[in-house]
């Protein structure tokens, strides 16, 4: 290294700390570790008489401490910014008062503020008590003594919380120990992040994957079975033909086709599940088709249950089979009927005519796996004000031989799903405030058949 000129040392020493970083000449290579810092110093030396003669300094390089300190905060910063695009809630927990520090996006998550909060720290119980359910509320004060007593040293863990505005969310917690330099627990840090659209989406996943395999085995079954049907019933029939009158074997034989028949009617039901029944489409009036269905659904309800109808004088087309629709009918007022039990009630059964948008069509379509069109659509609401469904039975009512009720109804409601997933309708199922459940079917409504005959014999128009 240069050795450095003892006058341009003296001037440098008495120049300012500042002055000596600002300086860029080789001479200064071996004074720039003077900068005054709390760990610098600068002791004058005088001789006998009290003059000073000279200054003795020493101190140390910290350029590499200060890039780091830099590094360290543009870390932290990087880290903010990509929690706060992630909506991650960030929060440390002193081991001492067991007390939680917030940012700022835990109060929009749990949709709260830091004033009615009374500011960015909450202690561990009053969070528990405030925002987790009441059986899940021991969850916190166990994982923060396991993480305190150093059982362990990470974890993540799925529970639900309860937001202000009192809406129910799904949270993934993720949570480590902080410890000082001797090991100690002192802490720990985490982030919350709420995932519960991804846990509908995967709920939803699940139930398309379950739904699409019972229609394929549905489906298949269905098939082989039809055709073995077929020929047992021909060669069941055959051999009755052969057999006089009065042979003692007509009597078994006609019980053995009777059930036969029953046995392809099943099948049958099965195949429309699947989207694989013979429809007999052609353009009909849904009203002409209710109305026609009125008597038979009047007789097969309770009489302590009232059926209202409101069908518009206007006609509404669609494009569909009318026995496989007045069956969605019948299935859904009758399951309507028997919702409300032996106590006085109410089914009405509405129908109307709309159009939709693509974003309004996409609930319709998720129980049919369809990708609903935007336009018009032909609308059959069945309600009723019984008790009503949970969640989880509203998710399993359209399985094939799913049953609420202490005697199985066969293929009821699936058949129904099947009926509209081979019209390429829709359909969802909402319970009603105060009780009860609504259907809402949509069928793609079509050009009244007068107006469609009237286009295409329309001669052009000359130019």
């Amino acid at each position: 290294m240069k050795k450095s000129d003892s006058k341009t040392d003296a001037a440098l020493l008495r120049k300012k700390p500042e002055t000596v970083l600002g300086e860029k000449s080789s001479e200064t290579a071996l004074l720039i570790s003077v900068q005054v810092t709390d760990e610098a110093s600068i002791t004058p030396i005088a001789d006998a008489e009290g003059t000073c003669t000279c200054q003795v300094g020493s101190g140390h390089n910290i350029t590499e401490l200060k890039q780091a300190e830099t590094s360290l905060r543009e870390s932290e910063e990087r880290l903010a910014l990509a929690m706060e695009q992630a909506h991650l809630v960030y929060w440390e927990m002193d081991a001492a008062t067991r007390t939680y520090t917030f940012n700022d996006r835990f109060y929009e998550l749990y949709a709260t503020t830091a004033e009615r909060e009374g500011g960015y720290r909450m202690s561990a119980d009053v969070y528990a008590r405030e925002f987790l359910l009441p059986d899940e509320r021991h969850i916190v004060p166990d994982d923060v003594a396991r993480l305190l007593s150093g059982e362990i040293d990470q974890l993540q863990q799925e529970h639900r919380i309860q937001r202000r505005d009192g809406e129910l969310r799904t949270i993934v917690v993720r949570v480590s120990v902080l410890r000082d330099s001797a090991g100690r627990v002192v802490g720990t840090r985490g982030s919350n992040q709420d995932i519960t659209e991804r846990k509908a989406t995967e709920e939803l996943l699940r139930n398309l994957q379950r739904s699409e395999a019972i229609v394929a085995l549905s489906g298949g079954i269905a098939h082989d079975f039809n055709n073995l049907l077929g020929t047992m019933m021909g060669n069941v029939s055959l051999a009755q033909a052969q057999l006089p009158d009065h042979h003692p074997a007509v009597n078994n034989i006609e019980k053995a086709l009777s059930a036969m028949e029953r046995a392809a009617k099943l099948t049958q039901q099965m195949l429309t599940y699947s989207g694989k029944g013979k429809f007999q489409i052609r353009t009909i009036d849904l009203g002409v088709v209710v109305r026609e269905h009125v008597s038979l659904l009047t007789t097969s309800l309770s009489k302590n249950v009232k059926l209202n109808t409101y069908i518009p004088h206007i006609p509404i087309y669609v494009e569909g089979d009318p026995e496989q629709i007045g069956q969605i009918i019948m299935n859904l007022t009758i399951n309507s009927g028997e919702a409300i039990g032996d106590r006085q009630g109410i089914v009405s059964v509405i129908l109307a005519e709309a159009a939709f948008g693509r974003d309004e069509l996409v609930p319709y379509g998720k129980l049919t796996n369809a990708n609903l069109m935007e336009g018009r659509y032909g609308l059959i609401e069945v309600s009723d004000n019984g008790s009503g469904m949970s969640e989880e039975t509203i998710h399993k009512i359209f399985d094939p031989f799913f049953t609420t009720k202490f005697t199985g109804r066969g293929l009821g409601l699936s058949a129904v799903l099947g009926i509209i997933r081979g019209h390429k309708g829709g359909i969802i199922v909402e319970n009603r405030d105060g009780g009860g459940t609504t259907f809402r079917i949509l069928l793609p409504a079509v050009t009244p058949p007068t107006v469609r005959r009237c286009r295409r014999h329309q001669k052009p128009r000359r130019r």
